[in-house]
């Protein structure tokens, strides 16, 4: 039985297990759809295992995938990760805020990530590192 860890846009330091259906391949990085208490939610799949501590009659199964690669570029997620262990922020939430409107909505990617072309990623990174910090320092 093969379960995704998502991250939920929920201010809680956690993330949730759901069962993944036969026919869905998930991809870590990637939106999904789930139901999260009587909502459904877009998250964002953290990481694929084989088993859960909790018992899996009471996991709920994945409803949809919105993509089929992953939306972060691997210094942006690791960077991403880094940042909500090291500030104590939601997962759910870091992951959230660093997509745009449109994707956060649910809405399907119609355009390339300039993370292709290697000289536009430094100024991404510190662009978002400045708007994480000065996010993070508001709440706190």
């Amino acid at each position: 039985m093969k379960i995704a860890q998502i991250a939920l846009p929920v201010p809680l330091l956690q993330i949730f297990d759901y069962l993944i259906p036969f026919k869905i391949k998930p991809v870590i990085g990637s939106r999904v759809k789930v139901v999260f208490g009587h909502r459904i939610m877009i998250g964002i799949v953290v990481n694929l295992c084989k088993n859960s501590a909790l018992d899996p009659l009471k996991l709920k199964y994945i409803n949809t995938i919105l993509d089929q690669e992953s939306l972060f570029f691997p210094g942006l997620w690791n960077m991403l990760l880094f940042s909500a262990n090291y500030y104590h922020y939601p997962l759910g939430l870091m992951l959230t805020n660093s997509l745009p409107n449109i994707l956060k909505k649910g809405k399907e990617k119609k355009y390339q990530f300039l993370y292709k072309k290697k000289k536009y990623v430094a100024i991404i990174q510190k662009t978002f590192l400045h708007y994480i910090k000065k996010k993070i320092l508001f709440y706190i």
